[in-house]
């Protein structure tokens, strides 16, 4: 897997090498405005090597627009720049692959037209509203963010998002910069973080998710003994700093709580508005 370590530094928008790169914002999230081709991209290690570093150096948010067509393969093959990719897909996602390829996954609101059953996962989680807040609220434990399969004992270090089709509204999509917001909170709270691990279950994702959308895939008995629930830790600062509630099911302390306090005052729910960086696909 490549090197998790971010820059302190991001490179300036005229890079040294072929690409042009500007930051998104700040040091969080970068965009590649040269115009690129897939074959383009897969043909040309330097090309493929300077991705990878303006991925590790903006804290693991690349965009790329104008990619017309790619196939799952090239998909696949993208992917491989950046890391190790994996075999295939959960066992409940395979349904969802795409043309065959069972390490890529359909993600949408589409149906079959005769069956009507989903042929993409949907989490049918609804959008912001207009002006609405991205400020993860605990009563009713929305908006929800998320890390993809952080409740796995060996969690990707990321994954690749291609968008083909827009929808009308609700298309826009949010990334959070957690090492910027944990920065922000003061000396005391972060170190109230240090006592903290979670308890990441597949299987309360999951069920957690089809109470709203009934075409979510749950696991079998079988699944279940497969993946156990994992206790996860913060993780050294500052690769590991956010605690992903979107699929914690429980907050652990290695010491005991303190004076009266709850776990939701000492779990920040950081996601502010200055850390985020939205785009359409």
């Amino acid at each position: 897997m490549p090197d998790q370590a971010r820059s302190r530094s991001p490179p300036a928008a005229k890079h040294g090498g072929k690409l042009r790169i500007s930051p998104l914002k700040g040091r969080f999230g970068a965009l590649i405005e040269t115009p690129l081709t897939a074959d383009r991209i897969l043909s040309d290690a330097g090309i493929g090597l300077e991705l990878l570093r303006a991925w590790q150096g903006f804290g693991g948010l690349l965009v790329l627009r104008g990619l017309q067509d790619l196939s799952p393969t090239q998909l696949v093959d993208i992917s491989a720049l950046f890391g190790e990719v994996e075999n295939e897909l959960d066992d409940s996602k395979k349904r969802f692959a795409v043309q065959g390829e069972t390490r890529v996954m359909r993600i949408g609101n589409t149906r079959d037209p005769e069956t009507k059953l989903a042929t993409s996962l949907n989490a049918n989680d609804p959008p912001l509203p207009e002006g609405g807040s991205p400020q993860y609220r605990l009563d009713d434990r929305r908006p929800f963010w998320h890390t993809d399969s952080v409740y796995r004992k060996d969690p990707p270090i990321g994954s690749l998002l291609y968008c083909k089709q827009q929808p009308p509204e609700g298309g826009a999509t949010c990334f959070a910069d957690a090492v910027s917001s944990y920065e922000a909170l003061d000396v005391k709270l972060q170190e109230k973080l240090k006592d903290l691990e979670c308890l990441c279950s597949q299987a309360h994702h999951d069920a957690k998710v089809h109470r709203t959308s009934p075409d979510f895939p749950t696991l079998t008995p079988e699944e279940r003994a497969a993946s156990p629930a994992q206790r996860v830790p913060r993780g050294p600062y500052p690769e590991g700093v956010a605690f992903q509630r979107g699929v914690v099911s429980r907050l652990y302390w290695f010491n005991e709580l303190r004076g009266g306090e709850k776990r939701g005052d000492v779990v920040p729910t950081s996601h502010w508005i200055r850390y985020l960086f939205s785009f359409f696909c």
